[in-house]
């Protein structure tokens, strides 16, 4: 049977981790789904505003929580009138509106503009913020940081003296749908998995090195899924044989191809807790990442981190990776499985929202 409390949940591009909350709250709640996708076009964006601050308006009475999946230009109208008529309001903190990158100008934080202010009054309207790392919280990036001096990271970072209330929820992952089975690892396979539209994402994502380690190790085959065409035309200009470029790959497809993968790496420069590098290690992946938000906390001690931007650094840990027994990835599995399960993410969910 649903709980009688009614759920306002606003989020912008849909991906899996989102589509998986609203399934679990649909089920247990009355639940309103509304899907914001923010837009650089000013009039479709005023216009969009308007669209939400009308459906507000018309079905205020019926919410007792409001939720937002990301903090960003959707978050501020639906909080407001959330504090204005004494309801509750959640943010679920995911990673770019939690931490910057300066010289990529990634980030909410980055520069004070209208998204900054959006997102800064959205935090301050929440009675609960929901990272899905502790570093979202508050903490220092130091393998992002050029100089490695460190950047600062984490909501509180940037808003101190915030009244709401931090409660660390990590994304959970289907340990059934993300196996092995009784597929076995190819040798000297090394794959990412990553969203990349742009240069930007590119860097952000660490491909850089990655591209340039390959280089470096001409017997180990390295697979790289996401790309868009442009992406993908730009690095077969600079790639070397040994790397294979694919776009776009069916999230049902995926666990099959990680399967016959021996190392999973992921070099970003910011990340929140990355779902691609959790499914590749219920895959039995050995995980290899930078020293970032959730990456570590992912890997834990069944990986290897690297706490620079070098060269030679990455390599040694590809190296070590690829020479570990297959013991390594089942650790990896078992840590993923203990720690970030969905039923855990469900049970933590359902507590923050029935305290009210």
């Amino acid at each position: 049977m649903k709980s009688g409390k009614h759920i306002f949940f606003i989020y912008g591009k849909s991906s899996s981790f989102i589509n998986e909350d609203i399934v679990f709250l649909k089920s247990n709640y009355h639940f309103t789904e509304y899907q914001f996708i923010p837009t650089k076009n000013i009039l479709i964006f005023t216009f969009k505003q308007m669209k939400l601050f009308c459906h507000l308006i018309l079905n205020f009475r019926r919410y007792d929580i409001y939720i937002s999946w990301f903090a960003d230009y959707y978050s501020l109208l639906p909080l407001l009138l959330g504090k204005l008529s004494s309801k509750r309001n959640i943010i679920i903190t995911g990673g770019f509106d939690a931490v910057t990158i300066p010289q990529l100008n990634y980030g909410v934080f980055s520069k004070k503009d209208l998204r900054y202010w959006f997102v800064n009054c959205a935090y301050k309207l929440s009675d609960y913020i929901l990272p899905v790392d502790k570093s979202l919280e508050k903490g220092i990036n130091y393998y992002g940081s050029p100089d490695e001096n460190g950047i600062p990271t984490g909501v509180k970072s940037f808003i101190p003296n915030l009244k709401a209330q931090f409660e660390i929820i990590p994304t959970g992952y289907d340990k059934n749908k993300w196996h092995k089975g009784s597929i076995q690892k190819k040798k000297n396979t090394v794959i990412c998995i990553a969203s990349t539209p742009d240069e930007r994402t590119y860097t952000l994502k660490g491909f850089d090195l990655l591209i340039e380690v390959a280089k470096r190790m001409p017997h180990v085959k390295f697979t790289i899924v996401g790309f868009n065409k442009k992406m993908e035309e730009f690095v077969n200009t600079i790639k070397t044989s040994n790397v294979y470029i694919s776009g776009f790959i069916p999230n049902h497809e995926l666990p099959e191809i990680l399967a016959t993968q021996k190392v999973f790496a992921l070099f970003s420069l910011s990340e929140g807790l990355p779902n691609t590098l959790c499914e590749a290690m219920l895959c039995e992946c050995i995980p290899v990442g930078s020293n970032v938000n959730g990456i570590p906390t992912a890997i834990g001690k069944t990986g290897y981190i690297i706490h620079r931007k070098d060269i030679s650094e990455a390599i040694q840990a590809i190296e070590n990776a690829l020479k570990d027994d297959e013991d390594k990835g089942k650790k990896a599995r078992y840590r993923i499985t203990n720690l970030f399960s969905q039923d855990q993410r469900r049970e933590k969910l359902n507590a923050v929202i029935n305290q009210y």
